[in-house]
């Protein structure tokens, strides 16, 4: 008699690696894209801390990305903007969130850096729900009322 695996033997364990990938997959997809917000995450803390060197020299937050001893790199996954009053803005290319640090505006919210997605996306919408997913999951603490910004400390 020949030793061989039976028909069942084989769906069964096809049926158990395909439950642990289904499992394992997005948990992967999390890390990967955690891994790809640390990028903007450490361009951010490099803008911080610019500014921090530039407003001790002068007095004032710089209002133009150019007046920082800083360079911003190309990145596949990022677009980064200098908004007006200091805040520096990583928004990720494809999946609808966004990284930012806030230099002087915003009482209560100076010099830190934020997670969260475009207001012109509903609440609800699939944008809004992953960007929530990506911000809880590198640390943010909900600030504000109207739910679309976390606070990250780094």
């Amino acid at each position: 008699m020949k030793k061989a695996f039976t028909l069942i033997e084989l769906l069964v364990v096809v049926l158990i690696i395909g439950i642990l990938s289904a499992v394992a997959l997005p948990q992967y997809e999390l890390a990967v894209e955690k891994a790809r917000a640390m990028e903007a995450l450490t361009v951010l803390k490099s803008i911080k801390n610019a500014q921090e060197v530039y407003y001790l020299a002068n007095g004032h937050y710089a209002t133009d990305m150019t007046e920082l001893d800083v360079t911003v790199p190309e990145s596949p996954y990022w677009n980064y903007h200098w908004l007006s009053a200091g805040t520096a803005r990583a928004a990720h290319k494809s999946k609808g969130y966004i990284l930012f640090f806030r230099a002087d505006h915003y009482a209560g919210y100076e010099n830190t850096i934020a997670c969260g997605y475009d207001s012109s996306y509903a609440a609800n919408s699939k944008q809004a729900k992953y960007a929530t997913k990506i911000c809880k999951a590198l640390g943010g603490v909900p600030e504000g009322d109207n739910g679309n910004r976390w606070r990250i400390s780094f």
